[in-house]
């Protein structure tokens, strides 16, 4: 259920960066907005990139905001979020280099919360999904994948098929952040640094 992270050749760039990533995580001042993702994607995407902000998630059954699971818009189709490289310059530089990434976030889950078992069919044998860690108490964060479980490290990359049914916990007494990043296995690279 999860891929072997050697296998693509974008993730030693990114996972090198993993501490200027977090650093600039918890120095980010942003609000928590009153919309949460329901309904079209794109549409939802639009009004981040215009005015982005830790926006609640979604609980699968639910149409309800969930408070417990916040995420922060870091690109969408390979468009950077006004602002984000005022307040993340570092990030927001090599995103700005990254090519095959269809969405990528900051991922918070609150402590003793739970990512309800959900599949994401719209990106199944399209997209892969990343996971890398950058906060989390040790032996207590989770992700598993058709029965799967992974534990989540700081620093340490996860990479399966989220068309998949899958799941996360956070059983720790902190948050749980992760760059998330939906890409397409074929065409995910870095250009050249100039």
């Amino acid at each position: 259920m999860f891929f072997d992270p050697g296998g693509f050749s974008f993730l030693p760039e990114l996972t090198s960066r993993w501490r200027f990533i977090r650093q600039e995580w918890q120095e980010l001042q942003a609000p928590i907005l009153d919309i949460h993702r329901v309904g079209s994607v794109h549409r939802f995407a639009e009004r981040l990139l215009q005015n982005n902000g830790w926006t609640p998630s979604w609980q699968a059954g639910s149409d309800q905001p969930n408070q417990d699971w916040l995420t922060y818009a870091l690109s969408y189709q390979g468009m950077l979020p006004d602002g984000l490289a005022s307040v993340m310059p570092a990030t927001a530089r090599l995103l700005s280099r990254l090519r095959g990434v269809e969405v990528c976030a900051l991922s918070l889950m609150r402590p003793g919360s739970f990512i309800a078992p959900h599949d994401h069919p719209d990106i199944a044998g399209r997209l892969l999904t990343l996971h890398l860690g950058l906060a989390m108490e040790p032996g207590k964060c989770y992700l598993t994948v058709e029965g799967d479980a992974r534990e989540e490290k700081p620093g340490a990359v996860l990479t399966f098929n989220a068309g998949r049914e899958h799941f996360a916990v956070n059983m720790g007494r902190c948050d749980r952040v992760i760059l998330y990043m939906e890409f397409d296995p074929r065409t995910a690279a870095f250009d050249a640094q100039a």
